[in-house]
């Protein structure tokens, strides 16, 4: 009688000694930084130092002797701005890596402005040290500016460099001497009009930024690293105005300042040609998508129209600039002229919204607040036509802008 055949069970693996087959193992650790590099630990690491400034200088914020005790985490703040700046240049120059340079790039526009913030919070204890803090501070920022086209290689022209330097140093000293001008007073206070004021610098540093027309020649940017070419430079200088816009928040809220959304409108104006300087830069063909860049402020300034967020334009002249029309105005000129300089012709779909825009806006509270409810209809039916017109001349073209 035969025997009963019965199969033997499938043999399980086993992990070898080394633990390759361990997700959690020395090996796929080893493969997992090789294959993204130490930008995720830099990353880290800048998350790291935020979380610990942010916790010790939390208690200070409401005691009036706190910039001695705050020294230690600006000075803290310093040295890892110098450490992050060392191994950026070590790790270029030393060993000409350029792919994990390009976020200690980031990280460094980020930091440029943080010793800043952490200044400002304390900023009420002491207003003449804080002032010759600042001033050092400025000084060291535009000398990491230097190291970084000098030895980086980064493309920042001699108008991003000078505009880079006057935003630092209006950043460094604005919170500094607004607690220098309270200093003494016993009811004084910071108007919304006095920061405004200090906005003024930053908005000149940034106009100067997107001033800097140099650029290379379709193609050139291809063949150097992306760390050397001019979108790089494009987006550390526009990081760079997104965290002094974090900053000026942290003044208003320090002096207790009642801003509106409208204040920012001017600093997303700028961002947004940095943002189109780099739509050019990266797309040698006009895109659908450097129009929607371009009308950026536009859809802000409808914005804070709509959330009645604008302030009515009085005596005092730096209104002027914040009104929506002028800023309008200013804002689509510039579109227009970075577009045209680039393909060689204007864009209907950048000009028409902006001339729509300061027309309608720039009567808003004087026209819209009196029109009656027939004087919307007749309007409806006006913008309808007018449409259906552009519909016409466009034919079958461009359906994705329609959409």
């Amino acid at each position: 009688m035969s025997e009963l055949y019965v199969p033997e069970p499938p043999a399980v693996p086993v992990p070898d000694a080394a633990g390759t087959d361990d997700l959690a193992g020395p090996s796929a650790w080893r493969q997992f930084l090789d294959f993204t590099g130490g930008s995720i630990l830099y990353c880290l690491s800048a998350l790291s130092i935020i979380y610990g400034i942010a916790r010790l200088l939390g208690p200070l914020l409401t005691r009036t002797d706190a910039l001695a005790e705050a020294l230690p985490c600006i000075g803290a703040l310093g040295v890892y701005e110098l450490a992050l700046l060392g191994v950026l240049v070590t790790i270029v120059v030393w060993r000409g890596v350029k792919d994990d340079a390009i976020s200690l790039v980031v990280l460094v526009a980020l930091f440029l402005v943080g010793t800043s913030v952490a200044l400002t919070t304390v900023v009420n204890s002491g207003p003449d040290n804080a002032l010759y803090i600042g001033l050092g501070c400025a000084g060291l920022g535009i000398a990491k500016l230097y190291t970084m086209r000098r030895f980086v290689r980064l493309d920042i022209g001699v108008f991003s460099f000078v505009g880079a330097s006057v935003i630092l140093v209006s950043t460094f000293l604005v919170g500094p001497s607004f607690a220098k001008s309270l200093a003494g007073l016993e009811m004084g206070e910071i108007t919304r009009h006095q920061w405004l004021l200090g906005w003024l610098g930053i908005l000149v540093g940034g106009a100067l930024t997107v001033a800097d027309t140099r650029s290379r020649q379709p193609g050139d940017d291809d063949r150097l690293p992306f760390l050397n070419g001019t979108s790089m430079r494009l987006i550390f200088l526009s990081i760079l105005l997104v965290a002094v816009g974090v900053h000026q928040y942290v003044v208003a809220y320090i002096f207790d300042i009642r801003f509106i959304i409208a204040d920012y409108l001017p600093l997303i104006a700028v961002v947004s040609l940095l943002a189109l300087r780099l739509c050019h830069n990266l797309r040698e063909q006009p895109g659908h998508l450097e129009p929607i860049v371009a009308c950026i402020p536009l859809i802000a300034c409808g914005y804070a129209v709509v959330a009645r967020s604008v302030a009515p334009c009085t005596a005092f002249w730096i209104d002027l600039l914040w009104h929506p029309a002028v800023l309008l105005g200013i804002t689509g000129s510039c579109a227009v002229w970075l577009h045209a300089r680039r393909h060689g012709y204007v864009s209907w779909l950048i000009a028409v919204p902006y001339v729509l825009g300061v027309v309608l806006w720039g009567r808003v509270w004087s026209v819209f607040k009196h029109m009656s409810g027939w004087d919307y209809v007749v309007l409806s039916f006006v913008l309808l036509f007018v449409g259906a017109w552009v519909s016409i001349r466009k034919g079958q073209r461009r359906e994705c802008v329609g959409v």
